[in-house]
């Protein structure tokens, strides 16, 4: 080889080694600029993967709460994706403070007066706490924004109370109640959530709560010995007194007041004002309720399970026939219901999509003996009967739904929920099949074998 040719090959090389180096250059830039996917810690339960989660088939512009929260869909339930910041170092006191909180989340999801956790999941540059979706709102935006009846906010008192009762029964201390920390499902259900301060009886808060975020709903004990007082059982007690307080007045109990003056008030067994209210038994009950839970020694206030059973007797005592769900909103001159209606005409278009799209088997209403039909049971939703079903030569079980406005109480959103968990559970020999659904111009049933 010529020296001409050693050179031209050198040169070669080097160009072709500068264009390696300058592509590496681009790729690890570009690779930088890139977004990932946070890593989930190993403590996490409940891993979801992202393309589990969905954009719903009905977007609205409630959608999207603040900067920050979103409804999508997992496994066709309405769920909120929360961002969330976990720590990578493991035994930080922030990613200890929300191991605990999952663990105490996912103790709870057994009760409905809860917000129901699903999961940890991540979306680019982000990881989210997946939760069930409250349609209405947090408790606070529900009462600025509707007028609440007082045979409602008397249910909302009672669910929250079981909530509460069943915490306490799993010896845990939610240290931080208040209507801003009450979701509501889009059927009036109150749900507890924020379970930042929240801890096991005899356990110490991982994160203690700034006197200012949690003082217009402090016990006088508490606002005395911040630190060294032992938050309780009798604590809760009053908070939820003033819960109740906030719930009625459907404002923040001591508004526009400084840390300084309620500090003062309160320590000098003094509370908020409760005179305004209308001079009524059912109110003067309810507000007995809230002094009890106002007493300035601790040992004086009821427990958890008596202020449950006072509130259930208001219920039964007041409200016997029932209590409606409908909300008035605020800012209308006309009444509108709240998206309780929404919701069951959703239900409804479900049910009739899954007929018309064949996921379930539709069946003529013509194949059934109706002079054998014999009603079983009875309820809102309609009625349950026996009829003899001609194609198959034998009795099935039909549960029949009225296709009438006179439907109250989330009937067809039961019906749906009923024929979701049944197609999931069809292959199961220890459950009672699904044969599939007949439709007449009055009624839609389900019918099982």
């Amino acid at each position: 080889m010529s020296k001409l040719e050693e050179n031209n090959l050198r040169y070669q090389l080097n160009n072709a080694i500068d264009n390696v180096i300058t592509e590496r250059r681009i790729i690890n830039k570009l690779r930088k600029k890139q977004h990932r996917y946070p890593k989930i810690p190993e403590f996490v339960k409940h891993v979801i993967l992202p393309m589990d989660l969905f954009d719903p088939f009905n977007k609205k512009q409630t959608d999207i709460r603040g900067t920050s929260v979103i409804r999508k869909l997992y496994k066709s339930f309405d769920v909120a994706c929360i961002p969330i910041t976990i720590p990578t170092e493991k035994n930080s006191p922030k990613a200890n403070s929300i191991k605990q909180q999952i663990e105490i989340m996912i103790k709870l999801n057994s009760s409905r007066n809860f917000l129901k956790y699903y999961g940890i999941s991540n979306t680019i540059d982000t990881l989210i706490m997946v939760n069930e979706w409250a349609e209405l709102g947090n408790l606070k935006e529900v009462y600025n924004n509707y007028d609440i009846s007082w045979n409602v906010k008397i249910q909302i008192a009672l669910d929250i109370c079981r909530g509460i009762c069943f915490m306490h029964e799993n010896k845990i201390l939610h240290h931080n109640l208040q209507c801003a920390n009450i979701m509501m499902s889009g059927y009036c259900e109150p749900k507890i959530t924020n379970f930042e301060y929240s801890y096991y009886v005899g356990d110490g808060p991982s994160i203690i709560p700034t006197i200012d975020n949690v003082i217009n709903w402090t016990a006088p004990e508490k606002i005395e010995n911040l630190v060294s007082y032992k938050y309780d059982t009798k604590c809760e007690v009053f908070s939820y007194g003033m819960l109740l307080w906030e719930l009625a007045f459907e404002r923040i109990p001591y508004q526009d007041w400084d840390t300084q003056k309620i500090k003062y008030h309160v320590l000098n067994n003094n509370r908020e004002n409760i005179n305004s209210i209308k001079n009524e038994k059912v109110y003067e009950d309810y507000f007995e309720i809230v002094k009890n839970a106002w007493n300035q020694n601790p040992e004086d206030r009821d427990q958890f399970t008596i202020i449950f059973n006072k509130l259930e007797q208001l219920v039964f005592r007041y409200y016997k026939n029932g209590i409606s769900l409908y909300l008035t909103s605020k800012f209308t001159h006309y009444f509108t219901t709240k998206p309780i209606d929404e919701l069951e005409a959703r239900a409804k278009l479900w049910i009739e999509d899954m007929i018309e799209k064949k996921v379930v088997k539709s069946i003529e209403w013509s194949e059934f003996n109706s002079d054998s039909a014999e009603e079983i049971g009875k309820g809102n939703f309609g009625s349950i009967i026996k009829i003899y079903w001609t194609n198959d030569h034998n009795y099935v079980v039909c549960k029949k739904l009225i296709n009438s406005s006179d439907i109250q109480y989330k009937a067809w959103e039961a019906f749906k929920h009923e024929l979701h968990m049944q197609s999931r559970a069809h292959s199961c020999e220890n459950i009672i099949r699904i044969l599939g659904i007949s439709k007449s111009d009055k009624e839609i049933s389900m019918l099982k074998i």
